[in-house]
């Protein structure tokens, strides 16, 4: 399984958009970037402690870690079965970072997954996601965008 990075984006004006871009480095190019898939464009939020942002998060959580539908993961709200790690892993990144978003952002995928591996090791839980074992070294990110050599 190789990294493949992306950036979520998430708008709550008059329509709530929640988005997964190709990760561009700069205003201009971010201005038409381009989706690469829709996440969700209803009943998710953030910057507020309430289920719009837990939804979001279980959406943003699923896809970065590769786990596909959240409530067929168990970590949405939807599916009849929850996997307990996956759903104090989506509330605790609810309360951490997506409640303390505005109205705009922007979010690397790296950002997300290394939070994510912050979490199981500073609780102490294993296994750890595969793709958490497998992320690119600090400072590696930025050259994998570029497609330049790898540094030694």
């Amino acid at each position: 399984m190789s990294y493949e990075e992306w950036t979520y984006y998430g708008r709550f004006r008059d329509q709530t958009v929640l988005r997964v871009e190709k990760p561009e480095t700069g205003y201009t190019e971010r201005k038409t970037p381009t989706i690469l898939r829709v996440l969700a464009d209803d009943h998710v939020g953030w910057g507020y402690n309430g289920t719009g942002t837990s939804q979001a998060a279980a959406h943003i959580l699923a896809d970065a870690l590769g786990l596909g539908d959240p409530d067929l993961a168990g970590i949405g709200f939807l599916g009849e079965e929850w996997n307990e790690t996956l759903r104090t892993l989506a509330e605790d990144f609810c309360d951490e970072v997506l409640m303390q978003l505005p109205d705009e952002w922007r979010l690397s995928r790296i950002a997300v997954l290394r939070w994510a591996l912050g979490w199981y090791t500073q609780l102490g839980i294993s296994p750890t996601p595969v793709i958490l074992r497998r992320l690119p070294r600090p400072g590696t990110v930025r050259e994998w965008r570029l497609d330049l050599p790898p540094r030694p």
